[in-house]
């Protein structure tokens, strides 16, 4: 079934649902089944395994796109005796400066959002400004640690805990600090707090198109525990 998402739905000021198939469906029943459903949104996220893919039929006549593969990694967590320089630090100030929201924009370089040309004008900007908004603010992150060089904000990365799991937000590397270890200190930082609040390991979602990042989250031992495929339908 389709299930309503009413931020969504408010955000972009029309109906947003979200599906999700976990396994192959009899393709034939389910032009029957969500046929007259999808006359009720005009956008519908589609989340499938990573080997489950829509027919190329059921796009097209939905006016359906697959848009990118997202992964999650995860890495657990043991005391860490690296010593973090001192521009690596938390964030508490809840005011969002332009560094912060170009930060924020760059963190979503890969994001669905942005990449579907589908999307309304603006939208990807307003969302990801929202998001660094209620980072810096706590509603939806516990710390936003960052980098700071000649006194400004030049990476920045946001997290979440969540039972034994200490969530990665947002992560962004500004062009001035890109290549010198600034990003693998501030996740090391995130696990810093993730060893000393007693959580078991840390994960960051990331996409498979976004190669530079896999592999930096590779290399810092985090491993790939999912991988999903997203497609959104515009529905006519």
């Amino acid at each position: 079934m389709i299930k309503h998402l009413e931020w969504d739905s408010e955000f972009f000021g029309f109906p947003v649902g979200i599906v999700k198939i976990l396994s192959e469906p009899d393709w034939k029943n389910f032009i029957i089944e969500y046929g007259d459903l999808f006359s009720r949104y005009k956008l519908i996220y589609f989340i499938t395994d990573e080997a489950l893919v829509i027919p190329n039929r059921i796009l097209e006549r939905y006016n359906g796109h697959y848009i990118n593969q997202r992964i999650l990694y995860r890495k657990a967590i043991k005391q860490s005796h690296i010593i973090l320089p001192a521009s690596i630090e938390e964030y508490t100030d809840p005011k969002l400066t332009p560094e912060f929201l170009q930060l924020a924009y760059t963190s979503g370089s890969f994001s669905r959002f942005k990449i579907d040309q589908n999307m309304p004008d603006g939208k990807f900007g307003e969302l990801y400004k929202i998001w660094i908004q209620n980072s810096l603010d706590k509603k939806i992150a516990d710390k936003v640690f960052v980098s700071t060089h000649n006194n400004k904000i030049s990476a920045m990365v946001s997290c979440k805990d969540t039972g034994t799991v200490c969530n990665i937000g947002l992560v962004a590397v500004g062009a001035s600090e890109q290549g010198k270890g600034t990003g693998r200190f501030l996740i090391k930082k995130v696990e810093e707090h993730a060893y000393n609040s007693g959580l078991k390991e840390v994960r960051v979602p990331t996409q498979s198109n976004n190669i530079n990042a896999c592999n930096f989250y590779e290399k810092l031992g985090f491993i790939s525990i999912e991988t999903t495929n997203y497609y959104h339908f515009w529905i006519k």
